[in-house]
């Protein structure tokens, strides 16, 4: 990104001879942004709405030995309510969101990748 802002900002966009290379130059930033935004409002679905909503039915303290034992915080007093979680009609909708914007997100990621293939291809091209 740091050498794509400087081409931008020391105005050399203007001597990009090939106008496919220039506009990728000039959309790859955006792309990049829309890509983040995407990961952030999935990663705050999860923090804020996901987490507490699993933590009401099965404690952290019971999650974490998923993870390793180094983790293992202690014992808990709650007993997992399992029957309660895959009840639990909000829950699933959380579940349904962040599935639904993840498919998008990783959309986003392969156009971008495919955006960044053409940008070397190009750049081979003009070499």
């Amino acid at each position: 990104m740091g050498a794509l802002n400087s081409i931008k900002m020391s105005g050399h966009l203007n001597s990009v001879q090939n106008a496919e290379l220039r506009a990728l130059i000039t959309n790859y930033e955006d792309r990049i942004n829309d890509a983040k935004e995407e990961g952030k409002l999935i990663q705050e679905l999860i923090i804020n709405k996901f987490i507490p909503a699993v933590n009401q039915y099965i404690s952290l303290n019971q999650r974490v030995k998923y993870l390793g034992e180094e983790y293992a915080i202690g014992p808990t007093s709650f007993s997992p309510d399992y029957e309660g979680l895959f009840q639990d009609r909000s829950l699933e909708g959380i579940i349904s969101y962040i599935y639904i914007w993840r498919i998008d997100e990783l959309k986003e990621e392969e156009q971008l990748k495919e955006m960044m293939v053409k940008f070397i291809s190009t750049l081979n091209e003009e070499n």
